[in-house]
């Protein structure tokens, strides 16, 4: 059954369409009724009468569903897309760090860390590029913040140095700080530099990472260890509340469901009650949409 007389009636269609359809109903003599299809848990309340003769039984249903959940923001704009980015992070196989007791995403920045205090010798560190999301591309090559461009840099001041000197934009090969701005004036690209000749630490598994990041780097994290399942799950909420410049707020509604249902009763004894369920009824003539029994049993 997909539809009702001549336009469709989801609720009705929803109420009876189980797989395996099981109705209770408790009819109480003041007229109110319960109806609960146990399958789908899905119950209606309302009134029953009958007509003149009680050849037809005639139900007004009503039930309340519930709706959601919703991700509004403050702006009542929908956030689900953000939710469900966020729940695809944070159930992804890589390591999180979040800023200590926030939701707050810094792993890019503890990344970049933790391969500065890994490598050895002089380290040269794109902190900010000139496109998109802080990259740089120059010659086909993209880097990222955080990426260590030592190789890039050093060809540039192989390159560059004797103009640089002649400009009076550095002072010498050693001028480190006038490299930082040189290459800012001509790229558009903010540098960090870092000497080091014995490796802080051995890499991402390193177990003095998190002291080491924040002695160093000035990073205070946490580790994330949680595995959200849902969109609703509260460390999802957070991520998407401390990653944006928005407010999402997780709610839930209700709809009204009505249903006006018509049985033609067949039969009618102390236990047992049978019915062929239709829409429309206009006395003295039968309109059925369907032919559809139901059975009941008194308990």
């Amino acid at each position: 059954m997909t539809e009702v007389g001549v336009e469709a009636d989801t609720n009705v269609t929803e109420f009876l369409t189980s797989s395996n359809l099981r109705l209770e109903a408790m009819f109480e003599a003041d007229g109110s009724v319960i109806f609960e299809n146990v399958g789908e848990e899905l119950v209606y309340e309302g009134e029953w009468s009958f007509n003149d003769d009680n050849s037809v039984l005639h139900m007004n249903l009503e039930s309340l569903k519930g709706t959601g959940p919703f991700f509004l923001d403050q702006d009542s704009l929908d956030r689900s897309a953000n939710m469900e980015e966020a729940l695809a992070v944070l159930q992804s196989k890589d390591t999180l760090f979040f800023n200590a007791g926030t939701f707050q995403d810094v792993t890019s920045d503890v990344v970049a860390c933790v391969n500065l205090l890994s490598a050895t010798g002089f380290t040269w560190t794109l902190e900010n590029g000139n496109g998109a999301n802080g990259e740089l591309t120059v010659n086909g090559v993209t880097y990222t913040p955080g990426d260590n461009v030592t190789d890039w840099v050093n060809a540039v001041i192989d390159d560059s140095l004797g103009d640089w000197m002649d400009d009076g934009a550095v002072l010498g090969e050693d001028d480190y700080d006038g490299i930082v701005n040189a290459i800012a004036s001509d790229y558009g690209a903010t540098l960090s530099y870092f000497n080091q000749k014995n490796p802080i630490l051995s890499g991402m598994g390193d177990p003095n990472l998190l002291g080491a990041v924040a002695e160093h780097c000035g990073l205070n994290v946490d580790i994330y260890t949680g595995s959200p399942e849902e969109l609703t799950d509260a460390d999802v909420l957070g991520y998407v509340n401390d990653n944006n410049d928005f407010e999402v707020t997780v709610s839930y509604g209700e709809q009204l469901r009505v249903m006006d249902v018509y049985w033609q009763i067949l039969e009618l004894e102390l236990d047992d009650l049978q019915a062929y369920q239709f829409r429309e009824y206009v006395e003295g003539e039968g309109v059925y949409d369907y032919t559809f029994l139901l059975r009941f049993e008194k308990q």
